[in-house]
């Protein structure tokens, strides 16, 4: 007789149970959920509650969350004072903190995927507290640079723009675009700048200036700022020039050079008196002249010129790297003997050769 008491007794036990642990899943499991603009009230019977917000379509939205009317209370009913902290992000891994009495408001970015607030405390029993949400506006690409750069028109520099997609730092992720309002006193070598962030300013001899333009595109969206680029002028008072003699040819009979007038002033090259030298063998000495029997050759101040040296006579040794040639050259009234060996350029000055460049 009480087996077959006890067994009903021990039965409406267990539905009993079964549905207290089905009514606290189901609480667990139900979030509050809030609309922009909407304030509601949230109550936790335990340390923990988290609200879903409602809305969020686009990629990333900027919020302005107010948390008030806050109350935090222990086992007895009582209030005490208490901090709720608040957790949101993607990860969950950003953190605020309000305490019992207390004002919280604050603005940030939400994604799509990051569309929950959760609140926890492990100083109260339970708490209750007032939410509202309201939309500021939808994220936006936004790319900041320097304002000026002055550079030498030989030069270089090194560009780090900075682009953000709301407070987000996508300057390894977007795509740029980089371009002179003067394209013929700088180069722009934007070819890294999506991988390494940054991009080359390369001066091309000219001073100026100009305004650079960077534009960044990122999620669809795109933003653009610039800044002006001033490039001073390397050109010298005295005797500059930059040279390379770079090959011979044994069908034509001639040397080849670059020469590059640094100086201020326009120089003069002279067809007479010029010789290539090799500095090993007296026997491979020859004269030279300038081709298509120009008797000068003028080149103006940041001017570079293509000279070719006709041989006089038969063929000398071919390998150019083993001659220098030298010339007579007119800058600002004065006569000098130039030498050109490789990339190097020489002067004859107080009875010796000094390095020119």
């Amino acid at each position: 007789m009480k087996k077959k008491v006890l067994f009903p007794i021990s039965m409406l036990i267990f539905l009993l149970f079964t549905l207290f642990l089905n009514r606290e899943s189901a609480t667990a499991v139900e979030p509050y959920k809030i609309n922009f603009g909407e304030t509601i009230s949230v109550k936790s019977d335990g340390t923990y509650e988290h609200v879903d917000i409602e809305g969020i379509k686009s990629k990333k939205i900027k919020v302005r969350i107010e948390i008030t009317n806050v109350c935090a209370y222990n086992y007895d009913g009582n209030r005490i004072d208490a901090a709720i902290e608040i957790r949101y992000g993607a990860a969950l891994d950003k953190q605020q903190y309000v305490k019992s009495g207390g004002v919280l408001i604050f603005t940030d970015y939400f994604e799509e995927d990051d569309e929950t607030l959760e609140f926890y405390t492990d100083d109260a029993n339970s708490y209750s507290l007032d939410l509202k949400i309201t939309k500021i506006c939808d994220a936006k690409l936004t790319i900041s640079c320097r304002k000026s750069i002055t550079m030498k028109d030989t030069g270089f520099k090194i560009v780090y723009p900075k682009v953000y997609y709301g407070d987000e730092d996508v300057t390894d992720c977007a795509d740029y675009k980089v371009k002179a309002s003067k394209k013929n006193l700088v180069d722009i070598d934007a070819s890294k700048s999506s991988i390494d962030g940054y991009f080359y300013l390369s001066g091309n001899e000219k001073a100026g200036k100009c305004k650079i333009t960077v534009t960044a595109k990122y999620m669809g969206q795109s933003c653009s700022t610039s800044f002006v680029l001033k490039l001073k002028s390397t050109l010298k008072k005295n005797l500059y020039v930059l040279g390379d003699l770079y090959s011979y040819n044994t069908r034509s009979n001639t040397f080849k050079m670059y020469l590059t007038n640094r100086s201020k002033k326009q120089i003069k090259i002279y067809s007479k008196g010029a010789v290539a030298l090799d500095d090993d063998y007296y026997s491979f000495d020859r004269n030279v002249k300038l081709s298509k029997n120009r008797k000068t050759i003028k080149i103006k101040s940041g001017e570079c010129k293509a000279i070719s040296w006709k041989v006089i006579g038969r063929t000398t040794w071919y390998d150019v790297e083993d001659f220098e040639i030298h010339f007579k050259c007119k800058y600002k009234g004065k006569v000098s003997w130039l030498s050109v060996q490789g990339e190097t350029v020489y002067i004859w000055k107080k009875k010796k050769w000094k390095k020119l460049s």
